[in-house]
Order: structure tokens, then C-alpha cells, then sequence
């Protein structure tokens, strides 16, 4: 994903432009190729699914086969879950801004959520052994209330260790409580 795109985006929304700019004025001022830019990027919906993309590309890449096969999954889920938050440390103040605007519109609510479902599934996928049961599938539910809640508190708090604290005390009480880890 091109930096200069990711950059442009997160400035409309740290500016508080979300509702305001256009696809067209992105295209524009980044002078893109239309055409190929609204195929791989044709509204600003698509834009966060990338980029959810490819920040799971980035921290998928970042964990060694040999980590997932050696380590214990709760510190690789720990590690998943924090380097996460590691990599959209750039744009804190656009993301906080992007809920904030979620608030008042339930479709990027929805979108969110999804897209967060999507990563910490694929993520599960990649670390389990089995295949997809529905041990894995209330894992994912349960991990994505971990990160919601770490997420939230990683926006509003100006300590980051504030945030990697719920990730640790969260996955604690699933291996405490459950037997999917």
C-alpha cells in the first residue's frame, strides 16, 4: 500500500475532512491514475479495508514460523495483539477520530468491528494447529473483545503500557478459564 495514500487519509481524518474530501479529490492531489486507483480503492470504506490489510500483512510477516511453533499461544497472541498496536502507532490521532466519527455513524461501527473479526480470524488461523472449530471461532470472539477493550484504552490513555495491560490480563483469564490456549 502506497505510504503517500495512507498519509493523505489519516491527515482528512486527523483534520476532522472524513465526511468532506472525495475519493476524486485524493486522486487529484496525489495525481493518481483514476482508473487504477478506484479499482483498487474505490471509496473511503475500501481504504480502511486495505489498510486492516495491510497492517495484518505487516505484523503476520513480523512473527516466525518457528515462534508460532515453539512459543506458548498465548504470548504469540500477546505479541500479535501488541505489535498491532505498535504499527498503527502513527496515525493514534486519526484512528481516535475515525471511532469518534463511528460513533455518530453505525455503518463504520460495523465496518470495524468486521474488519477486526476478519484480522484476529486470520491471525487464529495461522497459529492453530487444528482446523477451524468452534473452540477457534469463540477464541476469535473472545480475542476481539480483548482488542476492542485494548484498543479503546490505547486511544484514551497517553500510556501505552496502560493498553498492553488489558492484552495481558485478557488473555489470562481465557487460559484460566478456558481451554483454548
Amino acid at each position: 500500500m502506497n505510504k503517500n495514500v495512507i498519509d493523505f487519509f489519516f491527515q482528512q481524518l486527523e483534520r476532522g475532512n472524513w465526511e468532506t474530501f472525495s475519493i476524486n479529490e485524493a486522486i487529484k492531489i496525489l495525481k493518481l491514475d483514476e482508473k487504477e486507483f478506484k479499482s483498487d480503492i474505490p471509496s473511503k470504506e475500501a481504504f480502511l479495508e486495505r489498510y486492516s490489510d495491510y497492517i495484518d500483512e505487516q505484523v503476520l510477516s513480523e512473527i516466525e514460523e518457528e515462534d508460532i511453533k515453539n512459543s506458548a499461544s498465548d504470548e504469540i497472541i500477546q505479541e500479535y495483539l501488541m505489535s498491532k498496536l505498535d504499527k498503527l502507532s502513527p496515525y493514534k490521532l486519526a484512528i481516535a477520530n475515525l471511532v469518534n466519527y463511528s460513533v455518530n455513524n453505525p455503518k463504520y461501527v460495523i465496518l470495524g468491528i468486521k474488519h477486526n473479526k476478519k484480522s484476529i480470524t486470520k491471525f487464529v488461523n495461522v497459529i492453530s494447529q487444528d482446523k477451524p472449530s468452534y473452540k477457534s471461532k469463540i477464541l476469535v470472539k473472545l480475542l476481539l473483545a480483548i482488542w476492542l477493550l485494548a484498543l479503546n484504552k490505547w486511544l484514551y490513555d497517553e500510556n501505552d503500557e496502560a493498553a498492553f495491560a488489558v492484552i495481558d490480563k485478557g488473555i489470562k483469564k481465557i487460559k484460566e478459564n478456558t481451554t483454548f490456549l
